[in-house]
């Protein structure tokens, strides 16, 4: 997720590695803030990676994403298939991987629209408190800059949101209302998407034997003329160095930024201790609403980098099941995390 917001009015405690919180709100805000519901603890889905390629989504743990694909493998085999880029110049995916791809952009994109809307209901409180206070022009322009970055990140996460749906409409092969009918429920629940596994051990020879490249070239080695054997080992050779190569940076990026996710979790996780110890002084007359509102618009702010992390890291999921996939095809390239990263 390469989306920079300055105001960043984005509040997603979700943990592709463990955790989540609720959105605690001001209890001056009149309105009911968006929320983030809990998930229950599961343990990592048993090996979704390999010998079981054909249901590796069921690491995310959502039968809304499950309905979706069987949907568009029935449109896959009804129609002529065609090549679907994700967005702008993102090398192509399998089938399903496109559809958990945007499905996993539509979610987070949806939670952080309801996001901007809470932070600017607040903002709007703050904007009179100010005005009534000895606060100077400095501090009113801020808060003006605060609603025009959300109104400017409101539009581009919508532009982004409506770009996932559209994908997923032509995937699945349904009109867009039907399509959101179907996963209303789900965004309901203001969830971003958990892939639940476990790494797959750098060394291991039995992951990297099952990609597709890797046993083409090992099936075509096999079976070439004892003339063409040293050619053909060759190239099995560069296979599966670039097999390796590729498998390693794709689990070297996802352990580097489930570490991140997790230490913005803790960061994230303090300040919401702070901002709800400042609504307890405001309830006994310690704390101004100002206070409160400004601890707010901070926990907003280290949410939204969790949220962010969050959804890269599901989609750096993807990105590493591709590589342990591998592809035929290479043209276009298997994508890589920073590829994925684009499309939120």
């Amino acid at each position: 997720m390469k989306t920079s917001l300055p105001f960043a009015a984005l509040m997603g405690l979700s943990m592709a590695i463990g955790a989540q919180a609720n959105l605690s709100r001001a209890p001056s805000l009149r309105e009911p803030g968006a929320m983030v519901r809990n998930a229950p603890a599961t343990a990592p889905v048993p090996s979704p990676l390999a010998g079981d390629g054909d249901g590796w989504w069921r690491g995310f743990q959502d039968d809304t994403l499950g309905t979706l694909i069987l949907a568009a493998r029935h449109a896959a085999a009804s129609t002529t298939r065609s090549r679907l880029l994700l967005t702008g110049d993102a090398p192509a995916l399998p089938p399903e991987m496109k559809v958990a791809a945007a499905y996993v952009s539509l979610q987070a994109d949806s939670i952080g629209l309801d996001l901007i809307g809470e932070a600017t209901i607040a903002a709007r409180r703050e904007l009179p408190l100010v005005e009534a206070g000895p606060a100077g022009d400095a501090d009113r322009a801020l808060i003006g800059v605060r609603l025009a970055d959300a109104d400017r990140a409101a539009a581009t996460i919508r532009a982004r949101r409506d770009a996932s749906l559209a994908l997923l409409s032509t995937l699945c092969g349904m009109p867009a209302a039907t399509l959101t009918e179907v996963i209303a429920p789900a965004l309901a629940q203001r969830r971003l998407p958990q892939f639940s596994a476990v790494l797959p051990p750098r060394d291991a020879d039995d992951w990297l034997m099952q990609r597709q490249d890797v046993a083409l070239a090992g099936a075509l080695r096999d079976v070439s003329p004892p003339t063409q054997r040293s050619a053909s080992e060759a190239n099995f050779s560069v296979v599966v160095a670039r097999a390796q190569q590729e498998i390693a940076d794709a689990i070297e990026t996802l352990e580097a930024q489930r570490a991140s996710t997790a230490a913005l979790y803790t960061r994230a996780a303090e300040v919401r201790t702070v901002f709800d110890e400042t609504v307890a002084r405001q309830r006994e007359g310690r704390a101004s609403e100002l206070e409160v509102l400004e601890r707010y618009q901070q926990f907003l702010l280290y949410s939204q980098q969790l949220s962010s992390a969050s959804g890269s890291l599901a989609l750096g999921w993807i990105a590493l099941l591709c590589q342990l996939q591998g592809a035929l095809d290479v043209q276009p390239p298997a994508p890589t995390r920073s590829a994925l990263a684009n499309l939120l």
